[in-house]
């Protein structure tokens, strides 16, 4: 059997530094620093260690993941939405947190932050046996029997499930809970049966999960110090607000909507020029139509670009050519020449030369030893097995 070593600072029995098995780590526990709520952001202490989230867990009352400063404000607030537990909050996003009243930006980026650091709670790709079992293990129990009064209770009336949407859930089922409703959902997209790679992932997971854990920091101190100063050099992930990233797509963004603008501009004063020149049926430009002339230039200039870029692309294109054929100063050029071309030995490097005999040597060596192989396995068949019992000279 395999085992698992992992760099988590939680002990096998939960000793101090981690969390204890059989739970989720709260937001309370897991954040690096104290909420300020004067303040509305997070105080990080680096010297703290941050503890790792077993994902074997099993979800945690909405109270008991928050911390005690928002637990007044926003348990009943997700509660009523139907984020019950961590199941339910770890697909929340900071547009739902937003519906559901919760604007302080202070408040959204720390939520966001610890549910990050759940479990994913995944659903896996199944075909269930009964609706009380599926029910049961996506978290969903309690509406047991609103499945039963729509008479869905086997597999096969589960069917139905695929062609519901929000409304239908609403209607249907009686499930009004935001939280419910999505969980619902992602659990009806699993309902199929899985493919063949996706059974192999399903049977190392469960290996995985049935391996017996051993922790590197009781195992290996140096080595566990060395992965952890790794991890939070490289790994972990940078300030966005303090990187040049967000100032780059501020720039993109706003380039975008100018030239978007230019071309609202140019395009509502060509409409506004043409309107007008239709109307003067009598005006007359160097003896011609103005809206004929006008066409006249404007496509005659774009067939001028268009040549003029033909030749550049013309020009580009020999260089090109020119770069890449074999031609070395002072020898003779060759345009187009292939390996069995004996002319062109007097410019090809010598390890060239050797790296392709070798290769042509080792591919008839191959060749000739496969040839033996088949030669002895047909003799081998057509002479049958040998023992006593095999007469020397056949029946006639």
């Amino acid at each position: 059997m395999t085992s698992v070593v992992t760099l988590g600072e939680q002990g096998p029995r939960g000793e101090e530094g981690g969390a204890e098995p059989g739970r989720s780590v709260t937001p309370n526990e897991a954040s690096d620093g104290e909420f300020l709520t004067s303040g509305e952001h997070i105080r990080n202490d680096p010297s703290e260690e941050r503890p790792e989230v077993d994902l074997d867990e099993v979800p945690i009352s909405v109270e008991e993941w928050l911390p005690p400063e928002l637990r007044s404000k926003y348990a009943d607030i997700l509660k009523r939405h139907g984020f019950d537990n961590t199941l339910f909050i770890k697909a929340l996003t900071e547009k739902e947190l937003n519906r559901m009243g919760i604007v302080k930006r202070g408040h959204v980026q720390f939520l966001l932050a610890q549910i990050a650091l759940l479990p994913a709670f995944e659903i896996e790709f199944q075909v269930p046996t009964n609706v009380k079992d599926w029910l049961n293990d996506i978290g969903l129990i309690m509406y047991r029997e609103n499945f039963r009064r729509n008479h869905i209770r086997k597999p096969k009336e589960m069917e139905i499930l695929k062609r519901f949407d929000r409304k239908d859930i609403s209607r249907e089922l009686g499930i009004s809970k935001e939280g419910h409703i999505k969980r619902l959902l992602y659990a009806i997209r699993m309902l199929r049966d899985p493919s063949e790679g996706q059974l192999r992932a399903m049977k190392m997971r469960q290996a995985i999960d049935d391996s017996p854990v051993h922790y590197l920091i009781e195992n290996n101190v140096a080595e566990f110090a060395f992965w952890n100063a790794l991890r939070d050099k490289c790994l972990e992930p940078d300030l966005k607000a303090f990187g040049i990233e967000a100032e780059v797509k501020e720039k993109l963004i706003q380039l975008r909507n100018n030239w978007l603008t230019i071309l609202a501009v140019s395009n509502t004063l060509w409409l506004i020029l043409i309107s007008t020149l239709a109307t003067k049926a009598d005006l007359t430009v160097i003896g011609a139509n103005p809206i004929g002339l006008v066409f006249l230039f404007i496509f005659g200039f774009l067939f001028l670009l268009q040549f003029l870029l033909m030749l550049v692309h013309r020009t580009y294109t020999m260089s090109h050519y020119l770069a890449r054929a074999s031609y070395k100063y002072g020898k003779p050029l060759h345009t187009n020449w292939s390996f069995k071309d004996k002319s062109h030995e007097h410019f090809e490097d010598t390890e060239d030369q050797n790296a392709i005999r070798q290769i042509k040597y080792d591919e008839d060596r191959a060749f000739r030893r496969t040839l033996q192989s088949k030669k002895r396995d047909k003799k081998a068949n057509a002479t049958g097995p040998a023992n006593e019992r095999t007469p020397l000279i056949p029946n006639l």
